[in-house]
C-alpha cells in the first residue's frame, strides 16, 4: 500500500512498489485520504475530495506504465495516521510504503508525525524511503547486519526483491568491534552465509562483509559511497506517550548519507488478552 499526497515525490514510491509487487506478485493499492469534516457537505471536502480523485488517478496510470495491477482507494477520516493504519489492516496488507521527508527536518517529522503514528500502530512492515534515483536504477544495495534476528532477516529479503529486479549486486555487512574474538567472527560469517543461501538471487550477486571497525557509523558510511541504497531497520520499541525513537545508529547516518536510504520497521504485534 502507498499513500498519495504529493504527485512530485511518488513516482519513486509507486516504482518501488511495483518492483516488489512484481517480485512477489502483489497488487499495489495508492490509498488517497481527504481529511473529515464536520458537514459532509462542505465545500472544503469536496475540494479535498476532488484532489484526492486527481492523486488516485495518477498513481492508478503510474502503476499501469510500470506493468502492475492496481487498486486505487479513497477514504474520508479525521486521522490520516489512523486511516492508514485501519485500512491496511482491513486489506490485510503485506508492506506499507512512506515517504522520507528532508535531511534537517527528519527528527521533527518522524517523532510525532503521521510517520512516527503509522510506524507505531501498523499491523505489517512499514518501509520509509527516502530516494534520490528511481528505484529501476538500483545496481549496488547494501544491507548492514547488526544481528541475526528474524527482523533482519526479514530486511534482507526485502532487499532482495529490489535487487531482483536489476540483477544488482546485494551486500550484506556486519561490524565488529577490534575486540572481538575470532571465533565471533567466523559465527558472524557463517550467520550470514545461512542468509544468503535462503535467497534466490544467484550467488554471484550477493556479497558478504564482516569487517573489524571501531567507528560503526564510519564505516557505513564510508561503504555507501560505493551504494545506490542503503536498508536500515528502525527500532520500534515503545519507550514511553511520545512513541519510539530512532536508534543511536540510525539518526546520524540519515543525516549523512548521501545515497537513497530505506527504513524498515516490522509489525507491532500484540499479545492477545
Amino acid at each position: 500500500m502507498v499513500p498519495v499526497y504529493n504527485p512530485k515525490t511518488e513516482q519513486h514510491l509507486l516504482e518501488m512498489a511495483a518492483v516488489i509487487a512484481r517480485h512477489q506478485g502483489g497488487t499495489i493499492i495508492p490509498l488517497a485520504i481527504a481529511k473529515a469534516q464536520a458537514h459532509m457537505a462542505s465545500p472544503q471536502l469536496t475540494r479535498s475530495l476532488q484532489r484526492c480523485q486527481r492523486l488516485i488517478t495518477t498513481a492508478k496510470t503510474a502503476c499501469l506504465d510500470l506493468g502492475v495491477k492496481a487498486e486505487p482507494q479513497l477514504r474520508i477520516e479525521y486521522d490520516v495516521a489512523q486511516g492508514i493504519s485501519h485500512f491496511s489492516r482491513e486489506v490485510e496488507a503485506s508492506l506499507i510504503i512512506l515517504g522520507l521527508g528532508p535531511y534537517l527536518g527528519f527528527r521533527a517529522q518522524l517523532l510525532g508525525n503521521i510517520t512516527d503514528q503509522v510506524l507505531g500502530a501498523s499491523h505489517c512492515l512499514v518501509a520509509i524511503a527516502r530516494l534520490q534515483k528511481s528505484p529501476l536504477a538500483f545496481q549496488q544495495i547494501l544491507v548492514p547486519v547488526e544481528n541475526f534476528t528474524t527482523a533482519t532477516l526479514q530486511a534482507v529479503h526485502f532487499a532482495q526483491g529490489l535487487a531482483a529486479a536489476n540483477q544488482a549486486m546485494l551486500t550484506l555487512l556486519h561490524i565488529c568491534q577490534p575486540q572481538t574474538p575470532r571465533d565471533q567472527k567466523d559465527w558472524a560469517r557463517e550467520q550470514l552465509t545461512l542468509m544468503v543461501q535462503g535467497l534466490t538471487l544467484p550467488a554471484d550477486l550477493v556479497r558478504v562483509q564482516v569487517v573489524v571497525a571501531k567507528e560503526v557509523i564510519s564505516r557505513i558510511l564510508r561503504e555507501s559511497k560505493k551504494q545506490d541504497l542503503v536498508v536500515l531497520r528502525s527500532r520500534r520499541q515503545r519507550v514511553g506517550a511520545d512513541g519510539l525513537p530512532l536508534s543511536e545508529v540510525t539518526f546520524p547516518l540519515l543525516q549523512r548519507l548521501t545515497c537513497s536510504v530505506v527504513i524498515l520497521g516490522d509489525s507491532q504485534a500484540q499479545p492477545d488478552l
